[in-house]
């Protein structure tokens, strides 16, 4: 509580200086309540271009585009005074390093920050990012699937957790145990088609595995499909080449 106050305080003393005290010397009129209706709309104006800019961040991660996003946050984090904001966004920085296939650069990322106890939704976020990159790297599977498994526990119902541990289950040989994860988080289409288009190429790499070639021709189709200029489409057309267009067309038919 001690804390949000004296982060408000900040905000509107940092107001005061960057917009309400230019603006008197600007418009020459020296007044109190003009300084302080000044400064609580450029507080109320600062709130909302951050808020604008973590829409754009997130929006342009969703997408894969993780220069766009990483400028964004970097942006949000330097100009942030709140401690769980200024988390949130090393956090976001952590995902664009994870989802430009920089792991080792994530987990350095991760190491550096520190998260409260309270704040247990940026800490499942940070437990998912770490399982997930150890996943990618094919590094300390057992460890990762136990963090996998604790954030679930935290957040049953978020997709990229069941993901996660899907990916982990597959790596560990776990097929069946990992189909359950990887079809659970089938969303109908309403999400991320970058997602969409990894979990398909992870559900292709799993039926691959299982000797179910046409199973896994299927699903790297709708890698393809899901979001053609992603990395993971990429992946997909290197081991099955672009799809035919009878089954782009027959694909559509599902999203």
């Amino acid at each position: 509580m001690l804390r949000a106050l004296i982060e408000r305080f900040a905000g509107f003393a940092l107001a005061v200086v960057v917009v309400g005290l230019p603006l008197q010397v600007v418009t020459g009129r020296a007044s109190v309540p003009w300084l302080l209706l000044t400064s609580v709309l450029g507080l109320w104006g600062g709130r909302l271009v951050r808020r604008m800019l973590v829409a754009s961040a997130t929006s342009a991660l969703a997408r894969g585009e993780c220069k766009k996003a990483r400028r964004r946050y970097s942006l949000v984090l330097f100009t942030a005074l709140s401690r769980t904001i200024r988390l949130s966004c090393r956090l976001s920085l952590a995902a664009c390093d994870a989802a430009d296939a920089r792991f080792e650069a994530c987990l350095r990322r991760l190491d550096r920050v520190s998260i409260p106890a309270t704040e247990t939704s940026l800490s499942a976020v940070a437990l998912n990012l770490r399982a997930y990159c150890l996943a990618r790297s094919g590094k300390e599977l057992e460890r990762a699937l136990i963090l996998s498994k604790e954030c679930v526990e935290m957040r049953p119902h978020v997709p990229g957790f069941r993901h996660t541990r899907g990916l982990l289950l597959l790596e560990l040989g776990r097929y069946e145990e990992s189909i359950r994860d990887l079809e659970a988080t089938w969303d109908e289409g309403q999400g991320s088609a970058l997602f969409e288009s990894e979990r398909c190429f992870d559900l292709g790499r799993l039926w691959s595995m299982r000797g179910q070639e046409d199973y896994a021709r299927d699903y790297y189709a709708r890698a393809l499909q899901a979001f053609p200029e992603g990395p993971w489409a990429h992946k997909a057309s290197a081991l099955v080449g672009p799809p035919s267009r009878a089954t782009a067309a027959a694909l559509e038919t599902l999203y």
